[in-house]
Order: structure tokens, then sequence, then C-alpha cells
């Protein structure tokens, strides 16, 4: 009996430790991430690396609150990597979100989103852009979906504090269902992006996008930010996402959204 009850002791024991490392992780991402780009700056004030100036990161970590299939409260990472070179034409962003999900006490699922951009300005107007998005979001029913798109973007400057963006690409998109098929097709991605700077220490964005497909169904997304400097390279960040999927598998809903508060520090 004392051999069962000690088994049984052990292997609680062994559970929770899995659980807490499974929450670890995304704090040795951040932290990762931090030395990485520390070790980054370091070289640069060394060495005199004209080229690292060219590079603005930003990572956050806060807490989520997710709707849907799956309803919780996460934790939550946001994290860019950008090269921006005012005498080339060329811009790129390297994306990474990364969302823990809890449900009924266990670790139902993970978010990871994946995303490299890259544009070509042509006029002060017109530009050129290529997009790879790897989403992978169970709750949605879908085991991950891949969108590549390469296709032109208008820039408009309303104001001297806001900015719309509006893009249009055609592409191809892959998706696998949980347990289910593969489908691969051809999609069309329209993108608007508003951009208003508040005052020097208050911005908000508002991005709508739509991924129309010809298999799988169409996915529309809207995505909200408030961000307010708190000090120097410190910022409070408030984001509200929502996506809509016109086909769900069985068992999973077609709306979900995402809230958060992070704090952001920028390089």
């Amino acid at each position: 009996m004392k051999n069962i009850n000690l088994k049984i002791a052990i292997e609680i024991i062994i559970c929770n430790i899995q659980h807490i490392l499974e929450y670890l992780s995304i704090v040795t991402i951040f932290i990762a991430s931090l030395l990485l780009i520390s070790n980054c700056i370091l070289i640069k004030n060394v060495f005199a690396i004209k080229s690292i100036k060219n590079i603005k990161i930003g990572l956050s970590l806060g807490l989520s609150n997710t709707t849907g299939t799956l309803p919780s409260i996460s934790l939550n990472t946001r994290n860019y990597i950008k090269y921006i070179n005012k005498k080339s034409k060329w811009r790129h962003k390297l994306k990474l979100d990364y969302t823990y999900i809890e449900a009924s006490g266990e670790l139902s699922y993970l978010r990871l989103v994946l995303q490299e951009y890259s544009k070509y300005k042509f006029t002060k107007l017109l530009y050129f852009f290529g997009n790879t998005r790897y989403d992978r979001n169970i709750t949605t029913g879908f085991e991950y979906i891949i969108n590549e798109n390469i296709g032109a973007g208008l820039k408009f400057k309303i104001s001297k504090k806001s900015k719309l963006f509006l893009e249009f690409a055609p592409g191809i998109r892959q998706e696998k269902i949980i347990r289910g098929n593969y489908y691969g097709g051809i999609s069309s991605m329209f993108d608007a992006k508003y951009y208003y700077k508040i005052n020097k220490n208050l911005t908000f964005q508002e991005r709508l996008r739509m991924y129309l497909a010809n298999r799988g169904g169409n996915l529309y997304s809207s995505f909200t930010e408030l961000s307010t400097k708190i000090i120097k390279r410190l910022y409070l960040v408030l984001e509200y996402e929502l996506d809509y999927q016109t086909i769900a598998p069985p068992g999973f809903k077609q709306f979900s959204t995402i809230s958060s508060a992070n704090i952001k520090v920028k390089f």
C-alpha cells in the first residue's frame, strides 16, 4: 500500500514539474531573445558595427484573454525584428507571436505565428512586397495555415501624425485540418493598415485583413493596438485581435479573439 501511494505521489510531482516547465518555456524564449539582443548591442558598442543601428527590435511579454472554442487567460508574447535603412528602398520584418492557452486547469494548446515580410519602395506612394505567414492555432480546427503572397501596396500620408497603407497580393495557401484533410489552393490577400500618433508618447493602429481562397474558406481579421511609452524604450501595449473564418470543422467556433496587455521593450 505504501509503495502504491509513493508511486502516485511521484507521478503527481512529475506532472506538476511538467506543467511548470511548459509555462516557463515562454519566459525562457523571451529571456533568451533579450540576452541575444543585449549581446548584439554589446558587439555594436565594442566593434562599432554601423549596420546594427538599422535593426529595430521589439520584445514583449504579458497576459492575454482568449475567447472562442477554448476561452482562457494565458501568457502572451509578441516579438519582431525590423531592418530599416533609410538609404535603401528595402524593408524587412520578422515576427514571432507565441501564446499559451490554458483550459480546465490543463495546457490545451498554443498559438504560434511566424511571419516574414519584405517590401521594396518603388516610389513614395507605391511599393511591392512579399509576405509569408505560418499560423498554428488549434482552436480554429486547423493544425496549421500557411499563406504566401506577393503583391503591391499604396502608402497615403493623411497628415503629419497619420498614414494609411492599402495592400493587395495574390498567392497560395496551405492548411491542414486537425486529424483531417490537407488543402492547398489559390488565395488573395487584402490588407488595410492605419497609424495615428496621438502624441509623442501615445500611438494607435488598426489593421483589417482578408484572405480569400478557392478552398478551405475565407479568413477575416481585425487587429487594434494602443501603445504608450512608460519610460525610455519601455512601453505598455494594449491589443485586441479578432478572427473570423467562414468554414470551421465540427466542434470549433468561427469567431475567436485575443485581448492582451504587454510590457514591450524596444531597441
